[in-house]
């Protein structure tokens, strides 16, 4: 019992460590790159949108009372993120036959 406890202690450590490195990595990619700053901007938009959509469908099929759904919460997060998203300058890609000659 003690030995679980010890293991799943460690396993759920290294778990959230993992998920902190990752989530660093990706804040300093995101300062860095505006293209993938955008794209997460849209991700967050999209996801959102999802709840927003899949929680009208379940007031109006009836499954979920009206009063606990507050569709302008949602709806805010959405307009903040395309807002966010269109805010974001990334500068034009230059390709290979455009580069002048060295």
């Amino acid at each position: 019992m003690f030995l679980q406890i010890v293991v799943g202690v460690f396993v759920a450590a290294a778990l959230g460590g993992w998920a902190m490195h990752r989530a660093a990595k990706s804040a300093d990619r995101a300062e860095q790159d505006a293209k993938y700053r955008r794209r997460l901007f849209y991700r967050g938009a999209a996801l959102y949108g999802f709840g927003l959509f899949v929680g009208i469908s379940q007031v109006l099929s009836g499954n979920a009372p009206p009063a606990t759904f507050a569709a302008i919460i949602p709806l805010l997060f959405v307009w903040s993120f395309l807002r966010a998203a269109k805010r974001v300058k990334v500068p034009p890609r230059i390709r290979l036959s455009d580069r002048p000659e060295l």
